[in-house]
């Protein structure tokens, strides 16, 4: 018991050391230790003091650990806030785009910004909405064609009775045909010009500078359509 009691005088005494400013009170006997003054070795400081200094401080958590907990926090409350039938709606979108059907896909982004316009994937929803209507215009266009090939030209010519066709939609059908070919397509013309080398339709197009209606001039050379002109002194097309 004797020598158990001296073994911790000694480690008492070296951590009292340890302690800055702290005075030691060397204990005589280890009978007083026995007693209960081997307690403190100083009067102002107290065993948890002791304890505490010997104590090793729990380390902090990294900052970048602490940032990416934050982050992760927040998506995830972001997920949360989309509600399943938003997300479900959008990922059905998304699939039947990948399929490649354009107008099903096109009519489902639509519906979709229609039912869900508070939606953070609304910005994205609209971006397809532009790209596939040009897209689904084009396909339409393309199907026309191979239904009814002359249907493109047919509506040019109806556009031209109606005074609003433009030039450059007119030169590629017109493009090397005859001045008969011409009367037969667009009509007998109002007026001629240079000994009959030139026809002109008046008020039967649009000029696209202007805005307004113009005359159509149809130039030709050894019979064959070879100038289109807005008036008769103004912008040349070559078919």
């Amino acid at each position: 018991m004797q020598s158990e009691l001296e073994s911790m005088r000694l480690k008492l005494e070296e951590a009292q050391k340890q302690i800055p400013g702290a005075k030691p009170e060397p204990v005589t006997s280890t009978a007083a230790a026995d007693k209960g003054v081997l307690a403190p070795l100083n009067r102002g400081v107290g065993p948890e003091a002791v304890a505490a200094s010997s104590a090793t401080p729990a380390p902090a958590a990294p900052a970048a650990t602490v940032d990416k907990d934050a982050q992760i926090k927040a998506l995830q409350a972001e997920v949360a806030a989309l509600k399943k039938p938003e997300v479900q709606a959008y990922v059905d979108a998304s699939a039947t785009q990948a399929r490649g059907v354009t107008s099903v896909t096109l009519s489902r982004y639509q519906q979709f910004v229609k039912s869900f316009p508070d939606s953070p994937l609304v910005a994205d929803a609209n971006r397809a909405v532009a790209e596939l209507t040009v897209a689904a215009e084009r396909e339409a266009k393309w199907r026309a064609s191979q239904i009814d090939p002359r249907r493109p030209e047919r509506e040019v010519l109806q556009r031209f009775t109606e005074g609003l066709a433009t030039v450059e939609e007119l030169a590629p059908i017109l493009k090397s045909r005859t001045t008969a070919d011409v009367i037969k397509l667009l009509g007998p013309a109002n007026t001629s010009y240079r000994n009959g080398t030139e026809i002109g339709y008046v008020d039967r197009i649009l000029d696209t500078t202007t805005g307004n209606k113009a005359t159509l001039v149809v130039a030709f050379e050894a019979d064959r359509v070879a100038v289109l002109r807005v008036n008769y002194q103004g912008r040349e097309v070559r078919p």
